[in-house]
C-alpha cells in the first residue's frame, strides 16, 4: 500500500506539469536536448540575465527526457544543491558546450576556466517544492 501513495504522489506531482510546460515550445517537430542545473533562485535569476557559467558542462548539469520518473530520480540526486532548476534545451548535443561561449573564458580562484553559455539558451527555471516555472523571455530553440 505504501508503494501505491508513492506512485500516485509521483503522478500528481508538479513534476507533470513542468514536463509538458519544458517540452510543449513549438519545436517543428525537432528532437532537442534538455539539461537541467539545480542551485537557488537567486542564481537563477542571475543566469537569466548573464548567462550560465561552468567548466565542465556535462559535470554540472543533467541531460534529461520528457520522463517525470527519470526527471524525478535526479532531481533527487541534485537535491543539496537548492530549490530551483535551471532548463537549458538546444537542437544539438552538447558535449562541453565550450563553443556556444558568448565571451572570453576565464580563469576562477580555483584555476578553472570558466565559459559563459548565453541566456537565450536557458528556457527558464522553476521551483521543485511548488511547481512554479518562471520562462525566459528572451529563449530561443537552437
Amino acid at each position: 500500500m505504501k508503494h501505491i501513495k508513492l506512485f500516485e504522489k509521483i503522478l500528481t506531482s508538479p513534476m507533470v506539469e513542468i514536463l509538458d510546460h519544458i517540452y510543449d515550445i513549438g519545436s517543428g517537430g525537432k528532437r532537442f536536448y534538455t539539461y537541467l542545473h539545480t542551485t537557488d533562485e537567486d542564481t537563477c535569476k542571475k543566469v537569466l540575465e548573464d548567462g550560465f557559467e561552468f567548466y565542465i558542462f556535462c559535470l554540472t548539469t543533467d541531460e534529461i527526457s520528457n520522463d517525470v520518473d527519470t526527471l524525478n530520480f535526479k532531481l533527487s540526486m541534485r537535491k543539496a544543491y537548492g530549490d530551483c532548476v535551471i532548463v537549458m534545451q538546444f537542437l544539438h548535443f552538447i558535449d562541453d558546450g565550450i563553443d556556444m561561449a558568448i565571451k572570453e573564458p576565464y580563469y576562477n580562484e580555483e584555476e578553472d576556466l570558466i565559459y559563459t553559455l548565453p541566456s537565450k539558451y536557458v528556457r527558464g527555471f522553476f521551483n521543485k517544492e511548488t511547481g512554479e516555472f518562471v520562462d525566459n523571455p528572451t529563449f530561443e530553440l537552437l
